[in-house]
């Protein structure tokens, strides 16, 4: 289903509040509580935040605002908990707060804004216990609310994070289904949505009157270059703006740690977890111990079981439950704890959701228990990945290529390209990715696509677009089952990229 692979990317709906609500005054508004509730609610200390929101309601009654507020807290609650039971409980709510910003008068810019807004947070909300059908009319109710929104007020400055967000939507949905998209008279593409939500963040930035505008924009930003861009200097421009940010918000806290995981700063993440740690009075949020778990796990340290132990313990959840299982075996297999490795595996097969792309893999490694990893190009994996790369090169130059398998071989061949790739030496780095891409043969791991993805993203840093657009096509071109969703929608916004880049130049 398409939504499926919107759930990760898209997370960032959930903090599409726009407190320039308050300033437009319909009813009578205390602007000053609706602000502190505000902040409150996107660094999820709710429960703060919910006194903050019953003072404006007695100080203030008929402002429509505060339902908006608690509709933002109930959605991302949902989300974060994925606890379906609640979902059914505070669905009820919604109704009744939508009746009630639809008298709002149709002069009145935020009101189609807000109503757009709910409908995208509660079809995320849902997008999680995979009901698509609801989901799919409330994106498209919202897509309908924003897109008259900015026919109606073509300069209000919130359409731009509203109306961007739903673009890139509408371009991740893969060509297959483009028909229901034009059907829908639903259109749109990554890049433009990324440009619309740049351009309200350079706003928020520039303009005191929609300065409320910036770490909301901020956030939509980092987190969708996070998961969309090949070009990892896109989040080296954003980080500055982030590291401003105290470190008492937990959603800017887990962008920050998810950044310096996606850039080999490993350290700087742990840095940020030992913080989080020990902060109190916030909306539960244990994917962060998974987190924690993960940035251990690279420096290769048994302690990370503590970790995925606290996750795994603490999160009722649905998404990464298998995916912490097998790390878990993993780590007893570095270890060479042969017994708890076969053991976890059977947990991963009993506990959990195949719905990601990581708990997939987990649930297909356990199922394959006759192939255990090979344990150097494991330590080189980890290494690799919390940026450790003078050890990992170190490490796979001890490994001999021919007592691999031949999977493990086209993974030997990946790395020495990743780990050239990320220190700069992009000779080498096209040399292993073709070595890897050739070899690929009838495999179906992630390493050939990968390795023609970041082909695509070296030639476009060397503005050498024609070479750049064949091998993200290649990579389109692939077959394969890992991280599928993710590596595609990479390849297809490189795609659109570069044809604008080759166009412009």
């Amino acid at each position: 289903m398409i939504f499926k692979r919107l759930v990760v990317v898209l997370f960032v709906l959930f903090v599409a509040v726009n407190l320039k609500t308050a300033m437009a005054k319909p009813y009578a508004y205390n602007d000053s509580l609706c602000n502190i509730a505000y902040q409150r609610i996107f660094s999820l200390k709710f429960d703060s935040a919910k006194s903050v929101i019953a003072l404006e309601r007695k100080l203030s009654p008929e402002n429509v605002y505060v339902e908006y507020l608690e509709n933002m807290m109930d959605a991302l609650s949902v989300f974060i908990s994925e606890d379906e039971a609640l979902l059914d409980s505070l669905e009820e709510n919604i109704s009744g707060r939508v009746d009630k910003i639809e008298k709002l008068p149709d002069s009145n810019p935020y009101k189609k804004m807000m109503l757009a807004n709910i409908n995208l947070q509660w079809a995320l909300a849902r997008t999680k216990f995979e009901q698509f059908f609801t989901a799919a009319l409330e994106i498209n109710r919202a897509y309908r609310y924003i897109s008259e929104n900015v026919k109606e007020f073509p300069g209000f400055v919130p359409n731009l994070n509203t109306m961007g967000i739903l673009h890139i939507m509408v371009g991740l949905v893969p060509d297959q289904y483009g028909w229901i998209l034009s059907i829908l008279s639903m259109e749109g593409t990554i890049e433009q949505g990324r440009n619309e939500i740049y351009k309200a963040m350079n706003i928020g930035f520039s303009q005191k009157e929609w300065a409320y505008l910036k770490p909301e924009s901020l956030f939509y930003i980092g987190y969708i270059e996070m998961n969309l861009s090949s070009n990892l200097s896109a989040l080296d421009r954003i980080m500055p703006y982030l590291e401003n940010e105290p470190l008492d918000n937990l959603l800017m806290d887990y962008l920050k740690v998810r950044i310096f995981m996606r850039t080999g700063k490993n350290d700087k993440a742990l840095e940020i977890l030992k913080v989080t740690d020990t902060l109190s009075g916030y909306y539960p949020f244990y994917y962060l111990d998974y987190l924690h778990g993960e940035c251990r796990l690279r420096q290769l340290n048994p302690d990370a079981v503590i970790y995925y132990n606290k996750f795994l313990n603490r999160f009722n959840g649905l998404l990464y439950i298998k995916d912490a299982w097998y790390k878990k075996a993993l780590l007893a297999w570095l270890f060479r704890d042969i017994e708890g490795y076969y053991a976890n595996l059977d947990s991963v097969l009993r506990h959990g959701t195949a719905i990601v792309d990581a708990d997939k893999i987990a649930q297909e490694r356990a199922e394959d228990k006759a192939v255990p990893p090979n344990r150097g190009l494991l330590e080189v994996r980890f290494l690799f990945d919390g940026g450790y790369y003078r050890k990992a090169l170190e490490r796979l130059d001890e490994i001999n290529v021919n007592a691999l398998m031949p999977d493990e071989q086209l993974e030997y061949y990946y790395r020495f390209g990743r780990i050239y790739h990320k220190t700069g030496d992009y000779e080498k780095a096209l040399r292993y990715y073709g070595i890897t891409i050739n070899r690929k043969g009838e495999s179906m791991r992630y390493f050939a696509p990968n390795a023609a993805l970041k082909s695509g993203q070296i030639y476009e840093s060397q503005h050498r677009y024609k070479e750049a657009l064949k091998f993200y096509e290649k990579c389109l071109d692939m077959d394969f089952d890992e991280y599928y969703n993710s590596i595609r929608a990479k390849a297809k916004d490189g795609v659109e990229r570069v044809k604008l880049a080759a166009q412009s130049s």
